[in-house]
């Protein structure tokens, strides 16, 4: 029972920092996020300021915070071992792309409705970006320029895509996209493959 006091703070810094992240987002979609003030977003989330700067320094570090949520959950479900395994089997690697893309639309919309897309997009490719550091210090086979350029090219089509879907700027069903990009990295997966007399398993 000793962890108890300690279990109860979490679940009480948790619930805390929940209605801060539900404030900031109802308060970027009645006013522009430079004026939001942190006695608004206090008032919003039924806190006092001094339990505010507990948890954050400014109404910035929230919408930090609220965002690497966003891209962490997106990116939850995918090999980040061994990249090559979801390339190898691209349309289950898609579905959960386009999931986690489901899973947080509403909230990623608020954002870039907010004018925060560029952001967002940033933070998108910087976790790609790790993803692909770790992959490569661990596979000396593949040319790191070719795959570079080869996931760079694709989650840059990716990201577009999915927002647009996200934005209600295409009727074409996820779905299709899906079979479509799965389709493109069968015909470009061949760019990735070593030279014969090289011996790896992909």
């Amino acid at each position: 029972m000793e962890n108890q006091p300690n279990q109860t703070m979490d679940r009480r810094c948790r619930r805390t920092k929940q209605a801060i992240s539900n404030a900031m987002l109802e308060l970027i979609q009645e006013k522009p996020l430079s004026s939001i003030t942190v006695s608004e977003l206090a008032d919003r989330a039924d806190i006092n300021r001094k339990t505010f700067y507990k948890h954050y320094h400014d109404t910035m570090s929230v919408l930090d915070e609220i965002e690497d949520r966003m891209v962490e959950k997106i990116f939850s479900n995918l090999n980040r071992e061994n990249v090559l395994l979801d390339i190898e089997d691209p349309y289950p690697f898609l579905c959960r792309i386009g999931e986690g893309m489901r899973v947080e639309g509403p909230h990623m919309k608020t954002l870039i409705d907010a004018g925060q897309e560029t952001r967002i997009t940033q933070k998108l490719d910087q976790t790609v970006s790790r993803m692909l550091d770790s992959f490569l210090q661990h596979n000396t086979v593949i040319d790191p320029t070719t795959f570079r350029f080869f996931a760079t090219f694709l989650v840059a089509g990716i990201r577009s895509i999915y927002i647009e879907i996200l934005m209600g700027k295409t009727n074409i069903p996820v779905e299709r996209y899906n079979e479509m990009i799965a389709e493109l990295i069968g015909h470009a997966k061949k760019m990735l493959r070593p030279a014969p007399h090289t011996a790896a398993r992909f």
